[in-house]
């Protein structure tokens, strides 16, 4: 896939990457929000050997009797027990912080993965690594315990192992995929998502066995679904198991309870529970209204976050153009590539919107779409040199190879 300069390219860009994010990891002397603070908390207990226990109650959803109480029956471990790591390592935040800020470094080498696997332009995946490194607005957030960089990573890779499999049907990339899968819905919830949209992509890859569009052994397509599965179960039997003992099923229902919510703040109502019946009786107007507001709310998080606005337009071009599939390019690379990444962002802005429509708007779907981070920025470049040969190709006194290079930098800037 790489050859020696692109390995080159990934040794310099990752210590670049480091050094920026070092800045951010020096601006931190504890953590800068709410969620972080439960995360790195519980990284704590769990560093001190008291195990899933938490001392303090963010909501009251699950319905704590008393303290100390289980943790992680609302949120999920990963972030805790990736905080807790760095606690026995060095005993301190800034060992907390250690394996987030190797993981914001290293974040944009995922970008030129994909950018490179796009349009095999090195000028784009450089550009795509450094926008990625440069954070947009999670760049304030990367350097702590909490989901975003850690989902980005195990979210954005689920996305590209499941590309893979678009282009190569290959069992062990379904493996992958659903290991990927399942460390992101060890890390939130809402990751379960993507083995949902796994799900789907390998139906479709049937239906295309069954029009013969592809000549994979059904035989494989069979053990495909299987290694996802043990895949995802790999990495959540365990939770699973966890939960099972704790409270009799395999996930607490606090998390499903937020489909009814007629507010976010009744996540703080003590000794409530919240049914359809309960949704039901708060009107269609009220609810269809509260969809509508929050279906406009994803529309600005894709537009000002996952496109950083000024992005926005190029990433869209890109999107279009590469995902595009006909009956004249059924192969293209981009076209099926492009699959996973298409299908997430549709179900996880659906989601976010129309079902988990208040956990949605204050702060789930900023931390979910951290998976689409290095794949927005590897489509932005990609859609940058399609618009500057588009507007070469009317302007003879255009020079597009530097015009590229230029519009690269004035916009990493």
């Amino acid at each position: 896939m790489f050859g020696r300069r692109q390995w080159r390219d990934l040794v310099w860009l990752a210590l670049l990457s480091l050094a920026f994010q070092a800045f951010w990891m020096v601006r931190l002397e504890h953590p800068s929000y709410f969620d972080a603070y439960y995360y790195t908390v519980n990284a704590q207990q769990l560093a001190a050997g008291e195990g899933f226990t938490t001392e303090i109650i963010w909501q009251y959803l699950d319905a704590p009797d008393s303290l100390p109480a289980p943790s992680h029956t609302y949120w999920m471990p990963l972030a805790s027990l990736v905080g807790a790591a760095g606690y026995r390592l060095l005993g301190t935040f800034r060992g907390a912080q250690l394996p987030f800020w190797l993981m914001a470094g290293l974040l944009p080498l995922l970008s030129y993965a994909i950018s490179w696997r796009l349009t095999r332009e090195t000028w784009q995946a450089r550009t795509a690594a450094l926008f990625t490194a440069a954070g947009g607005y999670y760049a304030a957030y990367w350097i702590q315990p909490t989901t975003f960089v850690l989902f980005g990573w195990v979210g954005g890779a689920c996305l590209l192992a499941l590309a893979w499999a678009q282009e190569r049907p290959r069992p062990l990339l379904w493996f992958l995929a659903g290991v990927a899968a399942g460390l992101a819905h060890l890390t939130r919830a809402d990751g379960a998502l993507l083995l949902a949209v796994a799900l789907f992509l390998w139906l479709l890859q049937l239906r295309d066995w069954r029009l013969q569009r592809v000549t994979t052994d059904l035989r494989a397509i069979a053990a495909g679904l299987v290694l996802l599965f043990a895949g995802y179960l790999l990495i959540m039997g365990g939770w699973f198991w966890r939960i099972w003992n704790l409270i009799g099923r395999p996930l607490s229902t606090a998390g499903t309870e937020t489909l009814f919510l007629t507010e976010y703040n009744d996540v703080f109502a003590y000794n409530r529970h919240f049914t359809l019946a309960d949704y039901l009786a708060w009107g269609w107007k009220n609810i269809l209204i509260s969809k509508l507001e929050a279906s406009w709310l994803a529309v600005q998080t894709f537009i000002a976050v996952t496109g950083l606005t000024a992005f926005t337009f190029f990433m869209v071009i890109a999107w279009i153009r590469l995902a595009r599939c006909s009956d004249s390019r059924p192969s293209a690379v981009s076209c099926r590539f492009l699959r996973p990444f298409t299908w997430y962002t549709f179900a996880l802005f659906g989601a976010m919107s129309l079902l988990f429509t208040f956990p949605g708007q204050r702060g789930s779907l900023l931390h979910s779409s951290t998976a689409l981070w290095p794949w927005s920025m590897a489509l932005v470049p990609a859609g940058m040199g399609i618009v500057v040969d588009w507007i070469a190709a009317r302007r003879s006194r255009w020079r597009p190879r530097l015009a590229k290079r230029l519009f690269a930098v004035s916009f990493l800037i």
